[in-house]
């Protein structure tokens, strides 16, 4: 039996492997793990079967020159390439050493095809939420007029958060806001389950009713962002009852958690900025109003006032004119009364004169004067010879004088 020590072998399996790859060669797999050391990255590869079963692993390394020279010779940042999870196409040559075994030397990648594979990524997640009918549907939520009420995803520890806060709290509006923090990474492996975790608060909380969610964090490379294309963050988003803004921290990109939320600001400061604005517009709305309501009203005094002077000038002008009509009715009237009473007057003149007359014709003492005379018979005037007897005494009353007789003799007067 022929045997090998394994110092030969390892010799003989790096001749072969020196021999069948002479030059570089384009391989295409997964980066399980990311590691950086005094400028070379270091990789761990792997390829997986339709059962998502790791089938084939190897090292890999970018020296730091050739870290430099990727960097130069291409347009895209590496370090988005570069992350946990993501397709690469890598161009390597084949190292294999006697004692630390096979590694391979990346020479050169190419960016594009990973790139194509973040996009063909978000297209799926896209779709996947479309078919959900989750797609944007933070979009649809309502956005109150002024924002009083903020949670706040974030790490308190970032200069972004302090930046919000401080722009926001000390605003020279005298805006007011209460804001309660979820704490979350904002990068890193434990970006996607905190923040998701963040939303299944604020969605149980019952105390504190949210106006507005805000997701933020401080600058950072691209490779920092693409937590925020993760599918769970985009569901949590479209999920969330309330309108939710996004300041991430990038001037170029759109992550799927910003084309999810209802806004996306480039940076927390823009988002402060934002809601500043939203409740800018409100109070120069209540003040627009408040002077509408003070132009109507002054306007509707001022035709009040108005309508109030013509009704006072009418009412004077119509109060004169009645004046003078019932002084007018009035003079008629006692004119009228005037020669009423005067032709009662001259009637009742004549009628006394009238009376008078007959009352003078029938005075005692003008009949006397002419030569007539009354006759008493115990004190009542006789007025026929019926009531005298043959030598009654009787009382004969003449103009000058009454004078007694006794009655010797009565006769008739002849027809």
């Amino acid at each position: 039996m022929e045997q090998f020590s394994l110092s030969k072998l390892n010799l003989y399996i790096r001749r072969v492997i020196a021999v069948n790859f002479q030059d570089p060669v384009w391989i295409n797999c997964e980066l399980l793990n990311v590691k950086q050391k005094s400028g070379h990255i270091y990789l761990e590869l792997i390829e997986k079967d339709d059962n998502n079963q790791i089938i084939a692993q190897s090292s890999a390394v970018i020296w730091k020159t050739a870290v430099a020279s990727i960097q130069k010779n291409n347009p895209f940042d590496l370090f988005q390439i570069l992350v946990e999870g993501n397709q690469v196409l890598l161009n390597v040559t084949i190292d294999y050493n006697a004692r630390y075994g096979l590694k391979l030397i990346v020479q050169d990648l190419d960016g594009t095809y990973t790139l194509g594979k973040i996009i063909q990524g978000k297209i799926k997640i896209i779709e996947r939420l479309k078919s959900e009918l989750l797609w944007q549907k933070n979009k649809n939520s309502t956005l109150p007029c002024a924002i009083k009420n903020i949670s706040l995803i974030t790490s308190s520890d970032s200069a972004g958060c302090k930046d919000f806060l401080n722009h926001l709290i000390q605003n020279h509006f005298g805006f007011t806001f209460k804001i309660k923090k979820y704490e979350a990474a904002m990068q890193g492996a434990h970006t996607v389950n905190q923040i998701c975790n963040a939303f299944e608060l604020i969605k149980k909380e019952n105390k504190f009713k949210s106006d507005l969610v805000v997701i933020i964090r401080g600058g950072g490379s691209k490779h920092d962002l693409l937590e925020f294309d993760d599918y769970l963050i985009s569901k949590a988003i479209s999920e969330c009852p309330y309108p939710v803004f996004t300041g991430i921290g990038h001037f170029i990109d759109e992550s799927l958690a910003d084309l999810s939320a209802f806004s996306a600001l480039k940076t927390p400061t823009a988002v402060a900025d934002e809601i500043l604005h939203i409740n800018q517009q409100f109070e120069m709305g209540l003040i627009s109003t408040y002077q509408e309501i003070c132009n109507y009203a002054l306007a509707k005094k001022n035709n009040y006032k108005t309508s109030l002077a013509s009704i006072e000038t009418n009412l004077i002008s119509t109060t004169r004119r009645i004046l003078f009509d019932q002084q007018s009715k009035g003079n008629e009237l006692r004119h009228n009364i005037e020669m009423c009473k005067n032709k009662l007057l001259n009637k009742y003149h004549m009628l006394f004169i009238e009376i008078q007359g007959c009352l003078d014709l029938n005075d005692p003492d003008k009949i006397l004067s002419k030569g007539y005379s009354l006759v008493y018979r115990n004190g009542k005037l006789v007025q026929t010879i019926e009531n005298l007897n043959a030598g009654d005494l009787v009382d004969t009353k003449l103009i000058n004088g009454t004078f007694k007789s006794r009655i010797t003799d009565i006769w008739p007067q002849k027809s």
